[in-house]
């Protein structure tokens, strides 16, 4: 059945979801598969969050701004890798440029951040500042919901298409293509979306 306003999350149990087909590849950046994307959800965070009513929420991102052509994006402290390694500034200003460059073939060039848009960190701060060439009134929106992959998932691609290093509540545990993904939930999870406490 599907979810009906009131319902309430089931909290330490186990829930299952069909998907209409395989998902394929992992890698939030190589792909627009709706099946990937919907099993990405849980693997990989965006900076900003979106509500069911449009509305932006923190995200891996605790503070945004921005205009057409530059936006910031302050991280929220303490977000960890699903190998338990801190995310930092410069991994998430290493996400927008993969996309950014026309190069890679990302699929969400120019559908989240334009070509040859930059990004540039200011670590002591937990800051990437994005800028982009072609003005986009969406701008800070769009690149706010890039699914963010982890340091060691930016030098290791076939990693993030298993869904490895993520930055979401969950982390893949069982693979059978075609049949079933388990996914676990972090424990060590304790930060968005929104103001959501663990």
């Amino acid at each position: 059945s599907r979810p009906q306003p009131g319902d309430t999350p089931a909290e330490g149990r186990t829930f299952t979801m069909a998907m209409p087909a395989d998902p394929g590849t992992l890698d939030p950046a190589l792909t627009v598969l709706s099946a990937a994307i919907q099993v990405g959800r849980f693997l990989y965070d965006p900076l900003i969050q979106v509500t069911a009513d449009g509305r932006a929420r923190a995200g891996l991102a605790e503070k945004w701004a921005g205009d057409a052509t530059t936006a910031r994006f302050r991280m929220r402290p303490g977000v960890t890798c699903s190998d338990g390694t801190p995310l930092t500034a410069r991994d998430v200003a290493a996400n927008i440029a993969f996309v950014a460059d026309p190069t890679n073939r990302s699929p969400l060039t120019g559908l989240y951040v334009n070509p040859g848009t930059t990004a540039t960190v200011d670590a002591a701060n937990r800051e990437v500042t994005v800028v982009s060439k072609v003005p986009d009134a969406f701008l800070t929106r769009n690149v706010g919901m890039v699914p963010i992959v982890c340091g060691k998932g930016l030098e290791d691609r076939a990693a993030l298409a298993e869904g490895r290093y993520g930055t979401g509540m969950f982390t893949l545990t069982e693979a059978v293509p075609g049949d079933h993904y388990t996914l676990t939930r972090r424990k060590d999870y304790t930060w968005g979306p929104g103001h959501w406490r663990a």
